[in-house]
């Protein structure tokens, strides 16, 4: 049975414009064999995206995963014949204008998030790692992207 170790970081902060914004990061190994790191914020999505960093726990160095940054797929056009992206697209750029509506649209989103892999990859809170191997132990790192510059990450 194939078997990979990995490690979870709970949460990683970083100040940004002189308040703290928080990232939950969660990894898990799925039945393909691949790490599957997903990230939840307690603000509004960063739309410059993110960097997504692993090291394997013996190194001391991280390796940064992604060309490009992460970030959620622009509007779908209403054209568009695939009825899940229209879904996807409804939720994520149909935030509520009344503050006390704003909860709920999160939760919606959070839940959405956690139990559907590709609304997390349309959100851009997700990151798929192929590049694993068994018995090696890795920590993810995800760095938020604000005015061009990566935020101060632990």
């Amino acid at each position: 049975m194939k078997k990979i170790i990995f490690v979870i970081s709970l949460v990683i902060s970083y100040q940004a414009l002189n308040y703290a914004q928080s990232l939950a990061v969660v990894a898990g190994l799925k039945d393909d064999g691949f790490v599957y790191v997903r990230w939840f914020s307690n603000s509004t999505f960063n739309v410059e995206g993110v960097n997504i960093y692993k090291r394997d726990l013996s190194e001391n160095q991280w390796t940064k995963l992604n060309q490009s940054p992460i970030k959620r797929i622009e509007d779908v056009s209403k054209t568009s014949q695939d009825s899940s992206l229209k879904y996807y697209s409804i939720l994520t750029y149909n935030k509520p204008a009344d503050p006390d509506d704003e909860g709920t649209w999160k939760l919606a989103v959070l839940a959405q998030g956690i139990f559907d892999s590709d609304f997390a990859d349309f959100y851009g809170m997700q990151y798929i790692d192929r590049n694993t191997e068994n018995g090696k132990t890795y920590e993810y790192k995800v760095v938020r992207i604000t005015n061009g510059v990566e935020g101060e990450g632990s």
